[in-house]
C-alpha cells in the first residue's frame, strides 16, 4: 500500500493528524466553517479546537465535542470533555465505555491503562473491560511494553508485570 496516497474529504474538521486503528482524530474551528482538508492515508486529525472523530471514509463518528483527544488503543481512545478536568474512554462507535470520571488516565496499551483513583490519589491498571485488574497503589505509573511497565511507589522505581507483580 502507497503509505502517500492522498483523497480529500469535505467534513466540518480544520485540521488533520493520524489515521490508528481505521478512526482519525478531527477539530472543528471556532467559526465552524466547513473546510476541504487533505488527508494522508493512516494519518489522524487533530487542532487547538475541539475534536472528534471520523473513520477512513470520512464519515463523523463523533462530532467535535471534546477539549482533548487521543489516539485509539486497544479499540479504545482516551478523551477530556470540554466541561470536564476528567478523562474517559469511548470506543469507535464514539460511545463511552469508561464515563469521564477519572482524575488522570493513560493510553492502552498491551490491554491495559494506568488510571488515577479519585479515593486515594493512586495510579492502578484498567483492561478494555473497565476492570480495575491492578490496584491503585503507585504515584506513577506507565504504559506497558513487553508485558512490563514501570511505577513509582513509595518513592522506588519497580516494574511490574500485567499482574502487578514486581
Amino acid at each position: 500500500m502507497n503509505c502517500w496516497k492522498k483523497r480529500f474529504i469535505i467534513c466540518i474538521f480544520s485540521f488533520c493528524a493520524c489515521f490508528n486503528n481505521t478512526v482519525a482524530i478531527g477539530a472543528s474551528s471556532q467559526d465552524n466553517d466547513i473546510q476541504k482538508l487533505h488527508v494522508i492515508e493512516n494519518n489522524i486529525l487533530a487542532s487547538e479546537r475541539l475534536f472528534g472523530f471520523i473513520d477512513q471514509e470520512g464519515r463523523i463518528i463523533c462530532p467535535p465535542m471534546f477539549y482533548h483527544a487521543w489516539e485509539f488503543h486497544n479499540g479504545l481512545a482516551r478523551v477530556q470533555p470540554t466541561s470536564s478536568e476528567k478523562y474517559g474512554f469511548i470506543d469507535t462507535t464514539g460511545a463511552y465505555v469508561v464515563l469521564p470520571e477519572l482524575a488522570d488516565a493513560a493510553d492502552f496499551s498491551e490491554g491495559l491503562a494506568a488510571v488515577k483513583s479519585d479515593a486515594n490519589g493512586l495510579y492502578g491498571y484498567i483492561n478494555t473491560d473497565v476492570e480495575m485488574v491492578i490496584p491503585p497503589k503507585y504515584s506513577r505509573a506507565f504504559k506497558f511494553i513487553n508485558g512490563r511497565s514501570r511505577v513509582n511507589i513509595d518513592g522506588v522505581t519497580a516494574y511490574i508485570d500485567k499482574s502487578g507483580n514486581e
